[in-house]
């Protein structure tokens, strides 16, 4: 291919030999000879075919950051070269990178602009390629037709069982939007394309689909039947993985079966659903397939629940909680901390509604309280551990080899899985994912002996949330404190203080709250009272006996991070702000963390509004609201121009109050770079981000106040969120950032509300 040259450097071909063989410590070994040979001769194409290997061997290892660098040269060289074909596969290549990292929008961009080459020089087989690399993309975005169109594209290149994938990853998203009959239809057609003796895992996988799509329709024989043939499919192939997750559907079927038959012949299902489940249930911890058994076991705690068996149901859904908590918090690796949130939130909220049920009010607090963001609490007891004074000599080293390991194999998999439907390798998934378990299972036999050699240190691991006594310690006698627990039948308020504690069902329902506090959001105005005043009547009203303090500390969950309580307001003219004192916090678990941040009051204060923002409605109030809260203190306020993030970075390590005024911007896709809009000043500064805010030092601040739209939000978990700007300068040292009152009060009554508050901090 490249002539004599290319053929007196041996080391090129056994390099691109391990990369083919998955072993790229040996092919990046081999480049390390190759590339100084290359380099020597000056053939611009070879060097072009090393970086190109280079590139894959490091996406083989998970490395895909470097990947997209040595791929980026390679691309250079060849368009000095003119070589059109191979910019087009190093496109792909990128695109593919791109995918791997989950930067969407990055790697359509690839792939279209590796299509458009590929078109120009006449290769088919690109063009199919890259046609699968977008379906594959669409199919992630969950857009079915796009998906289609791009997968008849890539016709002319695929095998009978490779468009059969293609067209059941068509049926997977539609199932996903509840279109069981479209998706069936598709699964069917799919598995017509099989030959009998054809792929039996793909043929078990097709058939379970089959029958998820039947069980939804209410079509239980027929569920049962496709179910039965998967299961032989599967075990026909030896994939047991496949088995449990087919043998656990069953279980499913039985219970779907059980609550739709008339009264006294559901006894029998649900007897069979558990007899199923057990058998899943064993099947999936010999594999260590630990989110299939949490799955499992939530399931046969839902049979119980079903059935009245409330005690059994609860230690089926605490046994599940207790492993999710495992996965997410015991380790302190991050990248073992695998994102189960969705699946968290309704368990936790299904028990504490079990436990406040059976009158176990404590219990149902002390399990909200365990709901919350664990994320967010770790890092708030961990940030400033110095581990080398605590870690065993040898357990950093097997530490920082299993992290290596853990990111590598995740990626890979990663990768793997998100290869178009044809492209995905099972055998090299089940691989993947087994040694994914072993590696995890090392870690944590690792984490056991550090816990019995160092248990100073493996307290820092984990940071337990408080219980309902330690909590009401926390609080001062001038504090009553309400964490709220939203659920689907309706909300919890468990209201505290330091010597009483109260729990008050209240009738609204998730719902409720996430239609009101959207319409309040989406048409904020001068005619916010509309959608304030219910607000008040369902989440104060119930609890108003019990608010006997001047201090208001809110917990919210779920939607209700997203509501100003300051502005709740009963008539429109009298807010929740005027009669107190009113902070927000992620959890009650971080008292201690706020209480060990308060310093002495100091007079420090620094006042920083922008009323004004490109596309963004004017902040008529803002001026006067920093003008008013700046007088308390005799203060200046940094307005608009002046107001800039370069300024607040300077100047926040050196105030006792930061009080900042703008307006809000939720980034949903990057949470990282959500921020708080500031004045442009003379070189355009910026906005000031989330990212930016972890990183100021606030060990000097005692408040921080956020007094713009949308501050607590950002990207939740459990109920709770790590993501947003109120946490983040939270984390930088800030005891506990004010609930933002937004612009839903007159300029007097935000101005009066400040004002107000920062008079009783300076007094006290």
């Amino acid at each position: 291919m490249f002539g004599a040259s290319a053929e007196s450097i041996p080391d090129r071909l056994l390099a691109r030999l391990f990369v083919q063989q998955g072993n790229p410590e040996k092919a990046l070994a081999h480049l390390g000879v190759a590339e100084p040979m290359a380099k020597s001769v000056g053939d611009v194409k070879l060097q072009a075919d090393l970086l190109r290997t280079r590139g894959a061997a490091y996406m083989a290892s998970g490395e895909f950051e470097n990947a997209i660098d040595v791929y980026r040269q390679a691309m250079v060289s060849l368009r000095s070269v003119d070589d059109v074909s191979g910019e087009a596969e190093v496109y792909t290549s990128v695109g593919w990178a791109y995918q791997s990292l989950g930067e969407i929008p990055k790697a359509l961009e690839c792939y279209e602009d590796a299509q458009k080459l590929f078109i120009k020089v006449g290769n088919k087989d690109g063009q199919g390629r890259t046609s699968l690399g977008i379906g594959s993309l669409y199919q992630s975005m969950g857009k079915a037709d796009k998906v289609e169109e791009q997968y008849i594209k890539a016709l002319p290149i695929v095998s009978r069982d490779q468009y059969a994938r293609m067209i059941a990853s068509v049926a997977e998203i539609l199932q996903s939007r509840n279109q069981p009959g479209v998706a069936f239809t598709r699964y069917k057609k799919a598995l017509s394309l099989i030959q009998p003796a054809g792929d039996s895992g793909l043929q078990g996988a097709l058939l379970a689909g089959m029958g998820r799509c039947s069980m939804a329709l209410g079509s239980y024989g027929e569920a049962r039947q496709d179910f039965e043939l998967a299961r032989a499919k599967m075990q026909e192939a030896g994939n047991q993985r496949g088995e449990a997750g087919i043998i656990a559907s069953i279980g499913e079927l039985n219970y779907w079966i059980a609550i739709s038959s008339p009264t006294g012949d559901w006894k029998p299902r649900f007897s069979e659903a558990l007899k199923d489940y057990t058998e899943a249930l064993n099947l999936m911890r010999a594999m260590g397939d630990r989110a299939g058994e949490i799955g499992v076991l939530t399931n046969t705690g839902l049979v119980y629940d079903a059935w009245g068996k409330t005690s059994q149901a609860l230690t089926y859904y605490l046994e599940a909680l207790q492993k999710l908590d495992a996965l997410q918090t015991s380790a302190r690796i991050e990248e073992f901390r695998i994102d189960l949130a969705d699946q968290s939130a309704s368990l936790y909220q299904r028990a504490v509604l079990l436990e406040f049920s059976r009158h176990h009010t404590v219990e149902a607090f002390n399990l909200s309280e365990r709901a919350r963001a664990r994320t967010f609490l770790d890092q708030l007891g961990n940030d400033r551990l110095d581990v080398r004074k605590h870690l065993p000599e040898d357990f950093a080293v097997r530490e920082e080899k299993l992290r290596q390991e853990n990111i590598s194999l995740t990626r890979q998999l990663g990768q793997e899985l998100a290869k178009p439907g044809p492209e995905i390798n099972p055998e090299r998934t089940r691989s993947l994912q087994s040694r994914l378990s072993v590696v995890r299972k090392e870690y944590e036999d690792s984490l056991s002996q550090l816990k019995l050699s160092s248990p100073e240190y493996a307290s820092f691991l984990s940071i337990a949330p408080l219980t309902l006594q330690e909590a009401q310690r926390q609080l001062g006698p001038d504090v009553t404190l309400v964490s709220y627990f939203t659920m689907p039948q309706m909300t919890l308020a468990f209201v505290l203080s330091k010597d009483s504690f109260h729990v008050v069902k209240m009738p609204v329902t998730e719902l409720q709250l996430s239609v009101a506090v959207a319409t309040l959001l989406d048409f904020s105005g001068e005619s916010e009272a509309a959608s304030l005043k219910p607000l008040y009547k369902w989440l104060i009203v119930p609890i108003k006996a019990q608010l006997r303090t001047s201090t208001l500390a809110v917990v919210p969950y779920g939607v209700l991070h997203d509501l100003p309580f300051a502005a709740l307001t009963p008539d429109g003219q009298h807010y929740l702000s005027d009669s107190y004192t009113i902070f927000s916090l992620p959890s009650v678990s971080v008292l201690p963390y706020v209480h060990a941040r308060i310093k002495p009051g100091g007079n420090q204060l620094l006042v920083f509004a922008n009323d004004k923002e490109d596309g963004l409605p004017h902040l008529r109030y803002a001026n006067d609201e920093a003008r008013a809260v700046a007088s308390v203190y005799g203060a200046q306020a940094k307005l608009g121009n002046d107001a800039t993030a370069a300024e607040l970075r300077a100047e926040a390590g050196n105030s006792d109050i930061v009080h900042l005024i703008g307006h809000i911007d939720r980034n949903d896709r990057n949470p990282q770079f959500s921020s708080i809009s500031m004045g442009p000043g003379s070189e355009d500064d910026g906005p000031l981000e989330l990212n930016q805010v972890y990183g100021l030092n606030l060990k000097r601040t005692d408040l921080v106040v956020l007094s713009g739209c949308q501050s607590q939000r950002g990207k939740r978990s459990r109920g709770d969120d790590i993501a947003s700007l109120s946490r983040a300068f939270m984390y930088a040292g800030a005891p506990s950032p004010l609930l933002p009152v937004c612009g839903m009060l007159t300029t007097k009554q935000r101005s009066s509300s400040w004002s107000r508050f920062i008079r009783t901090l300076k007094r006290d």
